[in-house]
């Protein structure tokens, strides 16, 4: 039986994270969070979405890591294309936090794809879009303000395919862990996630 997760436990987790990176955390994204998490649990007893199945594991280790890309996004609305957005990653935990942005989730498991359009319905989020392809399928790579993925690929292999697609001005943005590689025209940022140091990678007007 799944106990759902609720908005105030949501908001105990996250809200000292969300504080430190200036990101607005209120009660409505904190419900909106909650949902979203129950589901994945839920759907990941029948499908593969997540290795981690322990609902406090998804909120403090996954959707947490969605929390340090938000100062880095625009403050006007904008685009955002999430390349391999698996269960959501961060793409639709942004497209909460961030209801004036239009996100487009790429991913190719029909599987995995079947949950994210559920979720559009089911939270809902009427700014998101879901298309079931690769980033090599994708035919109109223009008009994205912003590009996203994680752990997808190594970081440095993500900003080069991602700077080639990208339009002029575009943001591209990437994770990795404590000891990032040497990225040539890319801002490396750290951030702290469950004592464990992390880094944004921000590669701006590409």
């Amino acid at each position: 039986m799944i106990t759902p997760v609720t908005g105030a436990e949501i908001g105990t987790a996250l809200r000292p994270l969300a504080e430190r990176c200036g990101v607005e955390l209120g009660p409505s994204v904190a419900d909106t969070l909650a949902q979203y998490v129950t589901a994945l649990e839920h759907w990941n007893r029948s499908i593969n979405l997540t290795g981690l199945k322990e609902p406090q594991r998804i909120v403090g280790e996954l959707v947490a890591d969605a929390l340090p890309l938000g100062p880095h996004l625009p403050e006007a609305p904008f685009r955002l294309i999430d390349v391999g957005s698996g269960a959501g990653l961060p793409g639709l935990v942004l497209a909460v936090l961030r209801p004036d942005a239009q996100v487009l989730l790429l991913e190719p498991s029909q599987k995995r794809v079947a949950f994210l359009r559920a979720m559009r319905r089911e939270l809902p989020l009427p700014n998101v879009e879901v298309q079931a392809a690769r980033l090599e399928d994708l035919v109109d790579a223009s008009g994205f303000d912003v590009w996203v993925s994680r752990a997808v690929w190594p970081v440095a292999e993500w900003m080069t395919r991602a700077s080639s697609l990208a339009g002029e001005g575009a943001l591209v943005l990437g994770q990795t862990g404590a000891d990032p590689p040497e990225l040539i025209g890319c801002e490396v940022v750290p951030y702290e996630i469950g004592g464990a140091v992390r880094n944004v990678v921000v590669r701006r007007g590409v």
